[in-house]
């Protein structure tokens, strides 16, 4: 009886043992990575059709990179992804945080979250919207639409430009990225 014990604990701790081996996270593939093609400090700035202007300053700018974790430590990998957030230098449309992020959900799908926060205080639901857009129809392009707005109803996102525009319904206007 004991020999048996003994034999069901050895197969059990060598079972545990070898399940504890490395799980592969894959990062965001650096070919989608110049849709958010910044650097923190880096500043942007937009315009609208009156000439009224907002700037902000990219900070935490994140690529997730390829890592391997330990399958013992109950960890999981998250989506490979790209993100940033940028705070307002000048205060005129009283955004407090934009925060951009697009995860790569499989070989063919990209997901892209955008939140405008307008108040230090408190984040409403109606500031985060996403869309899923396809790889292979997807052009250089990805828009972000959203139904039954707040204050912000499109997101323009241009491979190797990034945020290129964004529509604000309290002001009925297009901001757009000035390039230098």
């Amino acid at each position: 009886m004991k020999m048996k014990t003994k034999l069901i604990l050895l197969i059990t701790t060598i079972l545990l043992l070898k399940g504890c081996g490395k799980q592969f996270c894959p990062g965001f593939p650096d070919e989608y990575a110049d849709y958010l093609p910044y650097t923190d400090g880096q500043k942007i700035v937009f315009a609208n059709k009156n000439n009224d202007t907002v700037a902000f300053q990219i900070y935490d700018f994140y690529q997730s990179e390829y890592n391997e974790i330990s399958m013992c430590d109950m960890c999981e990998c998250g989506l490979p992804m790209l993100a940033f957030h940028a705070t307002p230098i000048t205060r005129e449309l009283f955004f407090e945080e934009i925060s951009i992020e697009i995860e790569l959900i499989n070989p063919k799908l990209l997901k892209s979250y955008v939140r405008f926060k307008y108040d230090e205080t408190k984040l409403s639901p109606d500031d985060c919207f996403g869309e899923t857009n396809s790889i292979e129809s997807a052009t250089d392009t990805i828009i972000v639409n959203k139904s039954n707005p707040t204050r912000i109803s499109k997101v323009l996102i241009i491979k190797g430009k990034g945020l290129a525009s964004f529509y604000d319904i309290t002001t009925n206007s297009e901001w757009k990225l000035i390039e230098k």
